[in-house]
């Protein structure tokens, strides 16, 4: 799930349950403690939810005559280097922290501290001896909070002092702490602190947080109220308590510093709702969470995204411009790795490489197949690539490797991945066995999947015989496709056209593609150029050619 799709829906769970906390207001802490846990606790079954959920949006015929070869040239990317020894020198791009990985440092930083204050408690509580007659009851030192901790062996430690406190005091006390064991809270804080650190960076989640633990202390000032014990004898004992007292960080003290003030009104209220909820109102609540939870869990952030795409596509299809790469870098978060996203993903990709942002390219290129598994043969390449000029030919080879072991027939990606493949081992001393391998095994998938031209308009003839071939009279000149010019590509595309009575290209097709975007440049150029038509016996005609579009590298 893409992370503003997850904050989105975060903010809806968390947003209606302090709606419902305002409505159940009247109602006891513990109903809305439970409110506040279930909404904290939901947090983190979002993404895994959305996995296994359905989307829902929000909104043989011979070739004909060869007309004209031409040949386009073009440099390498300013920023690529000419050759692997140049390579090894380049300079690394500084290193720029990804949302992804901001997420994790937090959601780690968390937990370790979480882990830290679990392993201060389980040292305090080696270190407190247990009172006579009481195993449950351990004693602290002086001034420390009356506390419990534990939810596979709860205990309760008192102050040393507890022992010159009025009995009703220290009883009043091991009440409050024995309602927190017999509510569970010390597991429930648990679970709700961890689907804290995973959402730190929410501010709801905080604002849960605070309400999670107020409600806490005041449903156990209910049990404690509940039992007879007089509001007003309870609350200076909670006052005392709080003024003299000092608790370790996550256990849980009775008086500690949360708003006392609201916790006093409620003990001294008797309009004060202490019923706790009943199991029918707690199964009630989870099977409408569960019910409210599943369409949420299943939408899919939308708005401008398909306008974006669409946008983009075009700015980077007409100019490779920078315009384009923003318009791909706004729509990516709201994709994640819906196919939509594969050619944000692989410019996107192109454009770390060719600014030599290696790390960052590697890691949206392995990220290409998780958007579309068909484009794993294509995410391998362009990661040897990666590797190959960053300057690490040892860990690129495996990749151009595994590029052409994952082809699972012969494809235009495969040859491609062969022709950069022999690219590479040129560039390595000894390999001269190997590319001539690899050329012969290219050559013959260029062979056997060489297109047949498609059927032709009825009034369409071939060169030959009385028809003379059209003539050129003006042309444009194609472009080097970005991803060609960045992988450092050359090849040629062989295009079949019918060239009509008044000298304009039509039916133009690719027979043979040298990949990375370069028959598409090839075809768009040729669809621009002019004839003088050819002719039968001196009358214009629809003549049939085929025209080879050479890329070369400088």
């Amino acid at each position: 799930m893409d992370p503003i799709s997850l904050a989105l829906k975060s903010t809806v769970v968390l947003a209606t349950a302090g709606l419902f906390s305002v409505l159940l207001r009247r109602h006891s802490a513990a109903a809305r403690h439970l409110l506040w846990t279930i909404a904290l606790l939901v947090l983190p079954l979002l993404p895994g939810l959305a996995l296994f959920l359905p989307d829902l949006p929000v909104d043989s015929t011979p070739p004909a005559a060869l007309l004209l070869s031409i040949t386009v040239t073009a440099t390498p990317a300013p920023n690529s280097s000419n050759a692997l020894n140049s390579a090894l020198h380049a300079t690394p791009a500084p290193w720029h922290p990804t949302l992804p990985q901001i997420w994790a440092l937090g959601t780690a930083l968390m937990l370790a501290q979480l882990a830290y204050a679990l392993f201060a408690l389980a040292r305090l509580r080696r270190a407190c001896p247990v009172l006579s007659n009481h195993p449950l009851i351990l004693q602290s030192a002086p001034g420390t909070m009356p506390l419990t901790f534990g939810f596979l062996r709860p205990v309760i430690l008192l102050p040393a002092d507890a022992a010159s406190w009025p009995a009703d005091r220290r009883d009043h006390v091991i009440l409050h702490e024995l309602a927190h064991i017999r509510r569970h809270d010390f597991a429930v804080q648990l679970l709700a602190r961890i689907a804290l650190a995973a959402f730190w960076w929410q501010p709801l989640a905080w604002f849960a947080w605070g309400r999670l633990l107020t409600e806490r202390e005041t449903a156990a000032d209910d049990i404690v109220l509940n039992d007879g014990v007089q509001p007003s004898l309870y609350a200076s004992h909670l006052l005392a308590v709080a003024a003299a007292s000092q608790s370790p960080t996550f256990a849980i003290g009775m008086a500690r510093t949360l708003p006392l003030e609201s916790r006093l009104q409620a003990i001294l209220s008797p309009a004060t709702d202490r019923r706790p909820p009943d199991r029918l109102t707690i199964a009630i609540a989870l099977v409408g969470c569960v019910a409210a939870l599943t369409p949420l869990a299943a939408l899919r952030a939308q708005g401008p995204v398909p306008a974006l795409l669409a946008q983009a596509a075009q700015e980077y299809r007409e100019h490779r411009s920078a315009a384009a790469l923003t318009l791909y870098r706004q729509a990516l978060p709201l994709l994640g790795n819906e196919p939509a996203a594969a050619p944000a993903i692989l410019a996107l990709g192109v454009d770390a490489l060719h600014r030599k942002s290696y790390d960052e390219a590697y890691l949206l290129f392995d990220r290409l197949p998780l958007a579309d598994p068909n484009l794993s043969t294509r995410a391998r390449l362009w990661q040897g690539l990666t590797l190959e000029f960053k300057g690490d030919p040892v860990s690129a080879e495996p990749l151009f490797q595994q590029a052409i072991t994952q082809a699972n027939a012969p494809t235009n990606d495969l040859i491609t991945a062969l022709d950069l493949y022999v690219r590479f081992l040129s560039s390595l001393p000894g390999r001269t066995p190997d590319v001539n391998k690899y050329v012969a095994q290219a050559s013959a998938l260029r062979q056997s999947t060489r297109r047949s031209p498609p059927s032709t308009s009825s009034t369409a003839v071939r060169i030959g015989g009385d028809v003379l071939a059209p003539k050129l009279l003006a042309k444009v000149e194609p472009t080097y496709s970005e991803e060609a010019r960045t992988a450092k590509l050359s090849g040629t595309a062989v295009l079949s056209i019918e060239v009509d009575a008044s000298g304009l290209p039509q039916n133009i097709n690719v027979l043979r593609s040298p990949g990375l975007g370069l028959d598409a440049e090839a075809v768009a150029a040729v669809a621009q150029w002019r004839f003088q038509p050819g002719t039968r016996n001196g009358t214009p005609v629809n003549v049939l050619a085929t025209v080879e579009v050479n890329f070369r590298l400088l």
